[in-house]
């Protein structure tokens, strides 16, 4: 892992991205797309690979549109406890699926912090 910004700059790179991106009409995959490679930047550092940036943000989209999947339909108590079970087996299904791409001391410094 390369050399990493502070959690100052990455907020400051963040809420400026966040400005562009709202103040050009970007659309919202994309939006996510882009905080999504400034997080692997500041998780993972600056010369982290590009091509495993776009190999990570794939899986991470096809968990997204999973997640969006599983939470339609959720009213009433018991369709909370049965989203919050599927959406436990999701995140670790996500969790596997960047360990194709990043070792798991990698996939804790991207995903826990």
């Amino acid at each position: 892992m390369g050399t990493h910004i502070t959690e100052a700059e990455y907020v400051n790179q963040l809420q400026a991205l966040l400005e562009r991106c709202a103040a050009e009409g970007t659309p919202t995959e994309k939006a996510a797309e882009l905080e999504f490679g400034l997080t692997v930047r500041f998780r993972l550092g600056d010369d982290f690979p590009l091509e495993r940036t776009a190999a990570l943000w794939k899986i991470r989209r096809s968990f997204n549109e999973e997640r969006d999947r599983i939470g339609h339909g959720v009213a009433g108590p018991l369709s909370v406890i049965i989203y919050n079970f599927r959406l436990f087996f999701l995140i670790r299904r996500l969790r596997k699926a960047f360990l194709t791409v990043l070792s798991a001391d990698q996939v804790r410094a991207l995903l826990d912090g």
